[in-house]
């Protein structure tokens, strides 16, 4: 290898030297393209395709050489710097011992600096770049495996896998060089997917996992048992979740594995990427510890646990002995409370055993590994163990339970003196009756539990004994309490229930009148037009409050009397309780001390619901106030758009007030309020906008005439949008040139090619092809090489035909197409010429869109062609994208009209300033630039302010959203109804959410 470098160092430096000389000599070339493209392959580092190619260049423009020079200079730099990186890596090779390393670098930066090197320079290092390569990567791999050894011997287990993933693409050059076929390459690509993935995963969960195994540890030295049992839910999740991604890697290595053998079996060389890569994954096989990221997996998984599990069984054994000796030595408490630590501690083991088998790892041939199976074996008698445990320390707890109840009760009817006291201790033994049954349905299900187990072979016949003789004891104690409970009743029962009930439907009755009024009724405010009821919702929360008020006080001394009869009641004997009448007495008895108990709640949450309601209409009473407050300041400092903000705000705060609370007086000073409010926003802000409409007006008129269309039809769209802040009809005069706009911008749509067209990136240039060929072939033309010519002639056309197919009306096109046939055929052209022109002229009435196109196109050959500029003329007039000369006629009935409106305007009667606006209207259609009628027309808009309404009255607004309900429940005529009348007031009619839910609703009928 030495030699051959050696041997090629002087061969390589005098085909540098000599290149440069040589290139010239190249024959061919692509005429005046030929020096971009090679300034391309320079830029590119494609030297000796660029040096080819400035060959051809300056045998083809022998008279342009120093530019060619100007570049060779370029890539002699280049290469100057690529020969000193190569000396560098001859150096490394004539070493004893080679630097492969630094060598791989150095191949990396010639790869870089020139990336099309001459065949004899890639020959000469492409072997010793495999060894470089080799060496390089195998020295990154021991490094990779001894850096996380000595982690994992550390118990660094994050920080070696982290090791392991940096190893990753060891050999991938190697791998991605070789074509293995789709097959093999996609199966691997999903494994690699999958691999890369699940360590990624596995290593975001390092922090979340310290920190839970930290909180765990930490908890054992805490009484807080609900806390550690979470905190091992949270910690078993995380778990779980390394155990699949565990599972997820094998599955991966497993068909990287399986792919490898068939590549070499295909009679490819060994994929050492994919070799690598499992011996990353999996760990060498000669080596006797764990390794690699399965054994990091595996190391973190078994530390974890075993300090877990070795904690919590020390605990359960340890609470268990405890509880056992406390209730022997009659301390009941103290044994609860370590038998429910056993218990505890007990189920906590078990879980945390089961994650083991979590991790059992089933091969796609459906074998378990040999250490899966042993695993298992070790983990089910523990937990079977720890499971008994459990269920022993909830038994022997309720025992303690049982035995303690028991003597209190024995020690009670003892000491018993009065009926008072033995009715007591009945209610008690009715309750430890119930218990008593409970566990010894308990201490059943342990026995049958006990027998299941035993059949696996576990010797519990000291535990089915001793619940053999709890069970019997529990039946004891049940037998004594029911004798016990039969000599305590020694009362009648005394009741009169007819009474009560009538005050409680009574009471219900006043209930619902409360409800009523806060819940809302309908209230009839007056007829429409049509004689129909005009209803409003309305409600009264404080009229509610105080019937709910009276009721509750009635109610409580009810429940009070029902409460001291089932008192009575409950010292009966059993034997009388069973009596059918007696029975039905007592059933109606607790019925309607439940329905009083419930019907108090009820009322409680009724009062407290008037006092928010009553609460909430004061408060938005006062921010309405305050709104309105804010609107008159905002309105003294012209700020519109703010004082319309709190306006809206304002009607909408007073609205639900009054839904909320009935308040005429509040109802009339609202709308009186408001309504003024309202007129004067809108008369002093309309003077504003007048103004500044006029100005968008002007300047949209400016844009058009310089051709801006799209400006133009902004600053209209701006106008009108203004307009309507104050009014609720467009503005026609913007509405009229806003059509003379967009009719403009149609007629140039297509014209040209924009950037933002589809098809930009592939008509584009065939545009600029066809311009290119065409003026190839003019000058061919003009120096009289007629043939040629007419060849790059017919590719022009050629292209425009495809530009037309996506743009037909481009201008371009159509004027490098007049332009070719004016070369091609200059004797018939002026006929020619002259035949579009009459075409397209006799277009103007019928088609006068395409009739201007055309015109348009022959315009840019022959500009000043006889009557061509009045055809174009007289083709806008009809487009209505010029405004036609003045019509005498049109002229003087604008006159006319001006005239009507200047005597209303002038006489100062304000109602008759609508038809005077009416007039002026009518004149600017007419004459559109008549500056007296604009004038006028301004001046009139501005004094009779904006006619747009912003809030509605009370009533109307509640009628309107009434109107909104029956839309959207689908009736459509009665909401159309209500709407009409709505409508016959001129306030209303202004109202822009009336007039949208008008036409939304007609739309439906």
């Amino acid at each position: 290898m030495l030699f051959l470098f050696r041997g090629w160092q002087k061969v390589i430096f005098l085909f540098l030297s000599l290149f440069l000389l040589t290139s010239w000599l190249s024959a061919g070339g692509q005429r005046e393209n030929t020096f971009r493209e090679a300034e391309k392959l320079i830029e590119e580092r494609e030297y000796n395709n660029a040096i080819i190619l400035l060959a051809e260049y300056i045998k083809n423009n022998p008279d342009k050489i120093e530019a060619a020079q100007s570049l060779l200079e370029k890539i002699k730099k280049a290469k100057e710097i690529y020969n000193q990186r190569y000396e560098e890596l001859i150096e490394i090779y004539s070493q004893e011992s080679p630097d492969f390393d630094k060598a791989y670098k150095i191949f990396q930066e010639l790869e870089e600096l020139d990336r099309s090197p001459n065949k004899t320079t890639v020959e000469a290092f492409e072997k010793a770049r495999e060894t470089a390569v080799f060496v390089y990567n195998n020295n990154r791999f021991k490094e990779i495996m001894k850096t996380a050894m000595d982690q994992l011997q550390q118990d660094s287990y994050w920080e070696a896998v982290k090791t392991y993933f940096t190893g990753f693409d060891l050999h991938r050059e190697q791998y991605d060089s070789t074509d293995y076929g789709n097959i093999i390459e996609n199966r691997i690509d999903h494994a690699i997917s999958t691999l890369n993935s699940s360590v990624e995963h596995f290593l975001s969960l390092k922090e979340e996992f310290n920190q839970r195994v930290n909180n765990t540890l930490s908890l054992f030295e805490s009484s807080d048992l609900e806390s550690l049992s979470e905190e091992i839910d949270s910690l078993s999740e995380i778990l779980l979740v390394l155990s699949d991604l565990r599972k997820d890697v094998l599955n991966a290595i497993h068909t990287i594995e399986e792919q490898n053998r068939l590549i070499k079996q295909s009679g490819f060389d060994e994929a050492f990427f994919l070799t690598y890569l499992s011996l990353i994954a999996k760990g060498r096989d000669t080596v006797d510890v764990k390794e690699g990221i399965i054994g990091a997996f595996d190391m973190l998984w078994d530390t974890t646990l075993n300090n877990l599990e070795g904690e919590l069984k020390e605990r359960a054994a340890t609470a268990f002995q405890s509880g056992i000796k406390d209730m022997g030595e009659g301390n009941p408490k103290g044994s609860v409370n370590n038998l429910d630590k056993a218990y505890t501690y007990s189920l906590l083991t078990v879980k945390t055993l089961a994650l083991r088998s979590s991790r059992m790892y089933v091969e796609e041939n459906l074998s378990f590994s040999p250490l899966s199976v042993e695993s298992e074996k070790e983990i089910l008698p523990s937990i079977l163990f720890y499971q008994l445990l459990a269920k022993e320390a909830k038994a022997y707890k309720k025992i303690v339970k049982i035995n303690e109840d028991k003597i209190l009760i024995e020690t009670g009817i003892m000491e018993a003196q009065t009926g008072e006291e033995l009715k007591k201790i009945r209610e008690n033994l009715v309750v430890l009756e119930e218990k008593t049954e409970d566990h010894l349905n308990e201490w059943e299900s342990l026995r049958l539990s006990f027998n299941e187990i035993a059949k696996l072979g576990f010797n519990l016949e000291k535990s089915t004994e001793e619940t053999g003789n709890t069970i019997a004891r529990l039946n004891k104690i049940r037998a004594d309490l029911l004798e016990t409970e039969t000599a305590l009743v020694d009362r009648s029962i005394h009741i009169a229930l007819d009474p009560l009930n009538d005050i409680y439907l009574k009471e219900e009755r006043r209930i619902e009148e409360g409800k009523r009024l806060l819940d809302g009724y309908e209230k009839v405010v007056g007829e429409d037009d049509a004689g129909e009821p005009i209803v409003v919702m309305a409600k009264d929360p404080q009229s509610a409050k105080q019937i709910f008020t009276t009721a509750g006080k009635n109610i409580g001394e009810l429940k009070q009397e029902v409460e001291e009869l089932l008192s009575d009641i409950k010292s009966e004997k059993p034997f009388i309780l069973e009596d059918p009448g007696v029975k039905e007495r007592i059933s109606a008895i607790f019925e309607l001390d439940k329905k009083s108990s419930n019907t108090i709640d009820r009322l409680a949450d009724l009062i407290s619901i008037s006092d928010e309601e009553i609460l909430l209409a004061g408060k938005l009473e006062s921010e309405a106030l305050f709104r309105v407050e804010q609107a008159r300041i905002a309105l003294g400092r012209q700020e519109f758009a703010l004082a319309r903000e709190h306006l809206k705000i304002a009607s909408e705060r007073f609205d639900r007030s009054l839904a909320i609370q009935e308040n005429a007086e509040l109802r009339k000073k609202r709308d009186q309020v408001l309504t003024e409010l309202n007129n004067r926003i809108v008369t002093e802000e309309n003077a504003i906008i007048v103004e500044e409409v006029r100005k968008l007006i002007n300047q949209g008129k400016e844009l058009y005439a310089q051709g801006d269309y799209e400006g133009a039809e902004r600053l209209f769209q701006r106008a009108q949008t203004r307009w309507k802040v104050t009014h609720v009809e467009n503005k026609s005069e913007i509405e009229y040139w806003l059509g003379i706009v967009r009719t403009a911008l149609n007629i140039r749509s297509g014209r040209t090619i924009e950037e933002r067209d589809p098809l930009y990136s592939e008509v584009k240039p065939l545009l600029n092809g066809a311009k290119e060929d065409f003026l190839k072939g003019k000058t061919l033309m003009e120096e009289g090489k007629r043939q040629e010519a007419m060849g790059y002639f017919e590719r022009a056309g050629e292209k425009i035909f495809y530009v037309r197919l996506t743009f037909p009306l481009n201008q371009e096109a159509s004027v490098i197409s007049l332009k070719i046939q004016q070369y091609k055929n200059p004797e018939n052209f002026d006929a020619l010429f002259r035949e579009r022109f009459a075409q397209a002229r006799s277009k103007i009435d019928t088609n006068p869109q395409e009739a201007y196109i055309e015109l348009k196109d022959l315009s840019e050959i022959k500009p000043d062609y006889p009557g061509l500029a009045q055809a174009i003329y007289n083709a806008e007039i009809k487009l209505g994208i010029r405004i036609p000369p003045p019509d005498p006629a049109r002229k003087k009935k604008a006159e006319e009209f001006y005239q009507r409106a200047y005597e209303i305007v002038r006489s100062n009667v304000r109602s008759n300033f609508p038809v005077a606006l009416e007039y002026l209207n009518e004149a600017l259609r007419l004459t559109p630039d008549n500056e007296s009628v604009i004038s006028l027309l301004d001046r009139v808009e501005a004094e009779m302010g904006g006619r747009a309404t912003m809030v509605l009255s009370s009533m109307a607004q509640q009628q309107y959203r009434l109107a909104e309900e029956k839309f959207i429940q689908g009736s459509y005529y009665e909401a159309l109804r209500i709407v009409n009348n709505l409508m016959t007031d001129s306030n209303n009619r202004n109202y822009g959410p009336l007039l949208e839910l008008k036409r939304r609703i007609e739309s439906k009928i």
